[in-house]
């Protein structure tokens, strides 16, 4: 599973955190084929969620009394669809293409399709998650009792 010299998975979860692995992991290939984990592929995520971290990290707006009550779209459908099938390579790169819809409009707190972007990367990407949510207003505690 590990290449490039990397020698251990504890070590690699310290240097490179379990967001970017866990992204390292489940995005190329289905969870039933063989995964030869390479550095370039800890660079690769690791460019992506910063800048999923510095587009969302400093939402505008109030932030959120109550949940909105809108419909999910057709790309969260297909997302959790997806993820329900257990082809999470597939949904995360259809969560891919919906942070490039999302990038063209700035983070704001009271858009809900945003939410249910970082709602759907915190499944993948627990602690990065968190932390946006809690930017959010969408949940109260800013830091998980795991870590």
């Amino acid at each position: 599973m590990l290449k490039d010299d990397i020698s251990s998975l504890d070590d690699l979860v310290k240097e490179t955190g379990i967001d970017v692995l866990a992204l390292a992991v489940l995005a190329d290939v289905p969870l039933n084929r063989p995964r030869n984990l390479e550095l370039e592929d800890l660079v690769a995520q690791w460019r992506w969620l910063r800048l999923v971290w510095s587009h969302f990290s400093r939402p505008e707006g109030t932030p959120l009394t109550d949940r909105p009550s809108v419909a999910p779209s057709a790309d969260v459908m297909s997302i959790a669809r997806q993820i329900e099938q257990y082809r999470l390579n597939i949904a995360l790169a259809e969560l891919r293409i919906m942070f490039q819809y999302l990038q063209k409009a700035p983070a704001n707190r009271q858009n809900a399709l945003q939410l249910c972007f970082i709602e759907l990367l915190r499944l993948f990407c627990p602690y990065i998650g968190h932390e946006l949510l809690y930017r959010y207003g969408a949940i109260k505690s800013p830091d998980q009792t795991e870590s």
